[in-house]
């Protein structure tokens, strides 16, 4: 296994505590297992920069308790705390100190270990059948519970996953779609699943194309950073902030090596 950078190493650390707290099973964790599928020079780097400016936009979001969820949403605040725990930018240590605190206060023993394992999996429960929308999910919550590749689950994701190539280049996604397209990178990265086989027999190198799609999805702007899904008529602002929120964990886990 190569060594991880010091930003996915940060990042797989905070993950493990996390899910260690509020699990028994196994912990799903970013990472790759070996080497094929890696990004090259030059798209790590934009998906770096990328991952940069997510985290810019993120923390201009944060409000003055330390919290993201103005809506009432705990799990948006987890959600920003996980991605900030990557960062080894000294300036974002106040903001994930703060955001770190908030979730120390919330009631009912749910601590910052909780609320980071219940932002990733609060929709694992609803997964239904194996659609474009769920089908990450199901991967994930799968592997999660300690199956293995004989599983039947497991492996019709994957038949379901090499059958749609296209999952890996999303053209439009809501709320739900990004949350989906990290659970579908995190299962993949734990199990070592770099390259999807195809029917034709060739194999697909899936996170040069979801980092890709996520780099273009992005609506930056020179001051404020960049985000994803931006609000619209249609998109109240906690939705902006999760699909965000849920990019740039997405650009963590693709970045890991």
């Amino acid at each position: 296994m190569h060594p991880l950078s010091l930003r996915v190493r940060v990042a797989r650390g905070s993950l493990i505590m996390a899910l260690a707290a509020a699990s028994a099973a196994d912990p799903v964790l970013p990472g790759a297992l070996s080497t094929p599928g890696r990004l090259d020079a030059s798209l790590a780097h934009e998906s770096r920069a990328a991952l940069d400016r997510g985290l810019a936009w993120l923390a201009g979001q944060q409000k003055p308790d330390g919290s993201w969820d103005g809506a009432g949403q705990p799990d948006l605040t987890a959600l920003a705390v996980l991605a900030f725990k990557a960062s080894p930018d000294p300036s974002h240590r106040p903001i994930l100190k703060r955001g770190e605190a908030c979730l120390a206060r919330l009631p009912t023993n749910r601590g910052e270990a909780v609320w980071a394992v219940l932002a990733l999996t609060q929709r694992l429960d609803r997964a239904a059948g194996l659609t474009s929308a769920t089908a990450g999910t199901i991967l994930f919550s799968r592997l999660r519970a300690g199956a293995g590749p004989a599983d039947p689950v497991v492996q019709q994701s994957f038949a379901w996953i090499a059958a749609h190539p296209e999952i890996f280049r999303p053209e439009t996604l809501t709320r739900d779609g990004y949350a989906n397209v990290l659970m579908l990178a995190m299962a993949l990265a734990q199990s070592g699943q770099n390259r999807i086989p195809l029917a034709d027999h060739s194999l697909l190198p899936w996170r040069p194309l979801l980092a890709g799609a996520l780099i273009n999805r992005q609506k930056t702007d020179p001051e404020t950073g960049g985000l994803y899904w931006p609000p619209a008529a249609a998109a109240a602002p906690a939705d902006t902030l999760a699909a965000t929120c849920y990019a740039l964990l997405t650009l963590q886990v693709v970045l890991a090596e």
